[in-house]
């Protein structure tokens, strides 16, 4: 289901997907995996993890169970070949940190109504933004291939 987001201006860039921005659900059938678990908190002290695997072995099941079972912050956004266009990948990822942390990222989205095609300036001021943090967030970026 489509929808706007409050955060940009529904005129300048497509209708935001939502649904996009949302860990998925788990089903009663998940088996928990603790040892999986211990290994992303442990990959949480990097800059970047990647898990990787062939489609069908449950990636993104594995990546939704740790954020179940710890509740870190968290950034979800799940990707599709739309997102290869900068300005629609940049609205997504600025509206899904927004949601987490409401007043970060106000300046990238005014740059994504007035200059949506200006995506250096629109990521450095979120990344600025989010650089000046006190805490960390975790950003899952969900099938990246």
């Amino acid at each position: 289901m489509a929808t706007e987001t409050a955060r940009v201006d529904p005129g300048a860039v497509e209708q935001l997907l939502a649904t996009k921005l949302l860990v998925p659900a788990l089903g009663p059938e998940v088996v928990p995996r603790p040892r999986l678990v211990e290994q992303l908190n442990e990959a949480t002290r990097r800059r970047v993890t990647l898990v990787a695997a062939p489609a069908g072995f449950g990636k993104t099941t594995a990546v939704a169970g740790w954020i179940a079972a710890t509740r870190p912050p968290v950034v979800w956004l799940t990707l599709d070949e739309g997102d290869n266009e900068p300005g629609r990948f940049l609205a997504h990822l600025v509206s899904a940190v927004r949601a987490h942390w409401a007043d970060v990222g106000a300046h990238a989205a005014a740059q994504l109504v007035r200059a949506p095609l200006r995506g250096p300036a629109i990521l450095g001021a979120l990344l600025n933004d989010l650089a000046a943090q006190e805490s960390p967030l975790t950003l899952v970026l969900d099938e990246f291939e």
